[in-house]
This record gives structure tokens, C-alpha cells and sequence, in this order.
């Protein structure tokens, strides 16, 4: 509980000094611009409106709570958008990172995300302040069930 408390700190500590700029929310991706290698994923926001990173799992990201821009910004409650992710080799392992308008921050790792795969970000119906982070394959097969971590900055 200290461990999470620190963690709830440092990040407003860090969010406040530094600050995060999202982009505006984006129309659907382009197939014709997505690199090779690239992952197109679909993501459903069921939280509030959100700002949304997605990041290779690297050490870097990991120790960071400076993430850049929003991979999505402030996509709506029950809004889907579609992303591309940039492979940068090795597992194809990436990290989440959700903060909400209301000042709730959301996180999750070690998601495993491949091309046309689909994510669900919804509060978990057995506790009312955190989340539950689904991730279906391409043919729409749930993979991977995530209680992701909450903390109201």
C-alpha cells in the first residue's frame, strides 16, 4: 500500500511540474501509411474521457512517467479508435497509460498486442475504483484479462 501510495505521488509530483500534452483525438488510421512491421490496433475507452499511451515495454518507458504525447487524447467514454503502433522488435510487448478527466490514472504491462487486435479499458464491476483491460486477437478470441493498477492523482 506505500509502495502505491509513493507511486501515486510521484506521478502527480511529476504530472504537475512537467505536464502532459495530449493531441486531439484522430480520425481512423490510414492503411496506406502504416510501415511494415507495424500493429493497427482498436481501442474501446469505456472509462471516462481519457488520455491514452500505448508504449513498447522497454526499461526507458518503464521509469518514466513522461510518456510525450498521447498515443489517443481525450477519446470519449464508450468512443473506439484505431492505432498504430511502431514494432520496435523483440516481444512486441507494450505498457498502458490512461489518465481520465477526472484525474484517475490507469496502468497496465506486459500487454501483448499484435496487428488487428482489439483492447477494452472498463471499470471492474467487482470494485468501483479500479479497471479491467481486455485483449481480443484479430479473429476477436479474448487473450488476455488485466486488472490494471488505479490511483486517483
Amino acid at each position: 500500500m506505500k509502495k502505491r501510495l509513493l507511486l501515486c505521488v510521484c506521478l502527480l509530483t511529476a504530472l504537475s511540474l512537467f505536464g502532459c500534452t495530449a493531441k486531439p483525438t484522430e480520425p481512423a488510421v490510414d492503411p496506406l501509411k502504416i510501415a511494415d512491421g507495424d500493429a493497427v490496433i482498436s481501442f474501446t475507452n469505456e472509462l471516462e474521457p481519457s488520455d491514452i499511451w500505448v508504449l513498447p515495454q522497454t526499461e526507458e518507458n518503464l521509469k518514466t512517467t513522461l510518456w510525450g504525447t498521447a498515443t489517443v487524447g481525450k477519446l470519449a467514454t464508450n468512443g473506439t479508435q484505431q492505432i498504430s503502433l511502431t514494432r520496435l522488435g523483440g516481444s512486441g510487448a507494450y505498457i498502458l497509460r490512461v489518465i481520465d478527466e477526472d484525474g484517475m490514472y490507469y496502468s497496465a504491462n506486459g500487454l501483448v498486442l499484435e496487428n488487428g487486435c482489439s483492447m477494452r479499458l472498463f471499470p471492474d464491476p467487482d470494485d468501483p475504483v479500479a479497471a479491467l483491460l481486455e485483449v481480443y486477437d484479430a479473429s476477436g478470441t479474448l487473450t488476455q484479462t488485466i486488472s490494471v493498477f488505479a490511483a486517483h492523482l
